[in-house]
């Protein structure tokens, strides 16, 4: 298969994966859990629609940040990951833009998003069961898989970066102000 061919393919399964198929899933069963639970909406009037909408900027932007950091900084793509090798992989550590504030800026983007999607369908299951379960699952992916791969592929740099930067929460406070 020739590599352009897979670079696109990788692009078409993360966004169906990412971005479509894995919050529908979320959201339905979350809906099924609050209704087999018998939770109630829990924001009161159309206040859910103005809260998520912020939560959504920052998520979309987080991770489109990331994204065009990984293509034009790392000279890689967004879907490379340990054993799946459907797009090449970053060939330079990316320590600038997102990735200055954050190790994993896409990550923290994508629970920018799922969050607003909870607060946006006014679904308590999504918000405090459904994400915290998808949150601890992506901590412990990254942290057993992701972060030995990348340590291996990039070594001593990696270890300097990753015991100055935070792994998911951005440090603001790396900004400096001139």
């Amino acid at each position: 298969m020739k590599q352009i061919t897979k670079i696109w393919l990788g692009y078409i399964w993360l966004v169906m994966h990412s971005v479509f198929l894995l919050p529908l899933v979320l959201i339905f069963l979350s809906f099924l859990l609050d209704k087999r639970i018998g939770f109630l909406p829990f924001i009161p009037g159309n206040s859910n629609i103005y809260m998520s909408i912020p939560l959504f900027i920052i998520g979309a932007f987080w991770m489109i940040w990331s994204g065009i950091y990984l293509v034009t900084v790392g000279h890689g793509h967004l879907f490379a990951e340990p054993g799946m090798e459907l797009q090449p992989k970053t060939t330079a550590l990316v320590t600038t833009g997102p990735y200055k504030y954050t190790r994993n800026p896409m990550i923290f983007g994508y629970w920018m998003l799922i969050s607003s999607l909870g607060i946006f369908f006014d679904s308590i299951s999504l918000v405090f069961v459904v994400n915290p379960i998808l949150i601890t699952l992506s901590c412990l992916y990254i942290i057993w898989v992701e972060e030995p791969w990348t340590a291996k592929r990039f070594g001593g740099s990696y270890i300097s970066y990753k015991e100055s930067v935070p792994r998911f929460i951005p440090n603001l406070k790396l900004i400096k102000r001139k």
